[in-house]
């Protein structure tokens, strides 16, 4: 059996939490809530106590300087943990004409919109994340046709996908 870890927290625990997330747990979706805060994701066996314990301090370390909560733990069944965290993805549209579909989601853009599709996986890079999702909005105001761009630290590649679709000639 597994079990589907989650917390939602304001934006400034997200680094935190994702990394205890990332280093201790399997997997790592973020979904923004429409409000200040994001509810993070991580999936652990049922029977991983010390990895659980790991991630339970740094929330309770968290907790101490500012309250944000407790984990919630979910169980689920063995066939249900490799699929579920497709359900915490939908599409996510970013500023005026930016949209991440993943690729199991039919979608049919508007005039205008220029659609970034990409599964997300175990590479930063998925839009949700607070750092991500500012520098697209950054991106489509400042990036002009014909303009040279560089992404350090690339993940995904989600932010040299945007450059390319929003104009920029050269990406590197």
């Amino acid at each position: 059996m597994w079990q589907e870890i989650s917390i939602s927290v304001p934006f400034e625990y997200v680094e935190p939490i994702s990394a205890a997330f990332e280093r201790y747990g399997y997997g790592l979706t973020l979904e923004g809530d429409g409000t200040d805060r994001v509810k993070l994701r991580t999936y652990l066996p049922s029977d991983a106590r010390q990895r659980y314990a790991q991630i339970d301090i740094v929330v309770k370390l968290i907790n101490h300087l500012e309250p944000i909560g407790d984990l919630t733990a979910i169980l689920l069944d063995d066939a249900d943990w490799q699929n579920a965290w497709k359900s915490h993805f939908n599409l996510l549209k970013i500023g005026q004409r930016l949209v991440i579909k993943p690729s199991w989601i039919d979608y049919a853009a508007a005039p205008g919109e220029l659609v970034i599709e990409l599964d997300p996986g175990l590479a930063f890079g998925t839009g949700y994340h607070p750092t991500t999702y500012t520098c697209l909005q950054a991106m489509e105001q400042l990036t002009r046709p014909g303009m040279s761009v560089l992404d350090l630290g690339v993940g995904s590649g989600i932010l040299t996908i945007a450059a390319l679709k929003l104009g920029a000639a050269r990406v590197a």
